[in-house]
């Protein structure tokens, strides 16, 4: 064999191990990534800081991650099942950066004035929900915590009745709402009549209405007129709508009955 043989079978070698190696290496390149659940997600900022970023990374059941496209849906309800916010992104490969530790990480922020006011739970939060939809049609889910811009209180401070004849006052307030009372609420509590008073000194009750602006009387039970011969140690149920505007301070109610023909409140 001849030196031109010789090289020529080299350089056929060489050829095909380059080839071999360059295949496998475009072979790895190309196997598609199929992220199945979500590496690490989180919603931060809120309305102090007047926006809110979102961050997510993604992850195949390999535990690599790797940049994916897909679709992102963020939903924000608050702690009433109320949508507070429902934002869609759509991601490409190349929107991803590399972290400082490995993970190859999106993020967008919006406005916080986007989130509408709602209930929070009781430690001021909420959990959002995070959906992944890849390319491959592959979903999966995250619910990070979102602090959210609380609607406005209804802080009823004292409960005044305006029914006194003669002085007697007639009704008291026994229970009130242990929870949070916000705008917009209805909310029931429970009076009943002065059990001082001897029945016969009981007057009928024809109506009620609030005197403090913003809130009315949605219903009662029983529903009016309550007669004078009704046990004056039943209870009476009052359910009141708020109003659509932060309060604090008292709420008058203005009760009008008839005391053996003597008109009362």
């Amino acid at each position: 064999m001849n030196n031109t043989t010789l090289i020529t079978t080299a350089v056929i070698v060489i050829i095909a191990v380059v080839g071999v190696v360059a295949g496998a290496y475009l072979l790895r390149q190309q196997t598609p990534f199929d992220p199945t659940m979500f590496r690490l997600y989180e919603v931060t900022g809120g309305p102090d800081e007047g926006t809110y970023t979102v961050t997510f990374a993604v992850q195949d059941n390999n535990n690599q991650s790797a940049p994916a496209e897909g679709t992102v849906f963020l939903k924000i309800d608050d702690d009433r099942g109320t949508v507070l916010y429902e934002g869609i992104k759509h991601v490409k490969v190349n929107d991803y950066t590399k972290s400082t530790n490995g993970n190859w990480v999106y993020s967008w922020g919006f406005p916080s004035s986007e989130v509408k006011p709602g209930v929070p739970n009781l430690d001021g939060w909420v959990y959002g929900r995070i959906l992944f939809l890849s390319a491959e049609g592959i979903t999966f889910t995250a619910h990070p915590t979102v602090v959210i811009p609380e609607l406005g209180i209804i802080n009823i401070t004292t409960l005044h009745f305006a029914d006194n004849y003669n002085g007697t006052e007639y009704y008291y307030k026994t229970t009130w709402p242990t929870q949070k009372i916000y705008i917009g609420d209805t909310f029931t509590f429970m009076i009943v009549t002065n059990t001082g008073l001897e029945a016969q000194y009981v007057p009928d009750i024809n109506n009620v209405w609030s005197n403090t602006s913003g809130f009315s009387i949605v219903s009662t039970d029983p529903v009016f007129p309550i007669p004078s011969h009704y046990p004056y140690d039943n209870p009476i149920w009052v359910t009141i709508q708020t109003p659509d505007q932060a309060y604090s301070g008292e709420l008058s109610l203005f009760i009008n009955g008839t005391l053996n023909g003597i008109v009362i409140g």
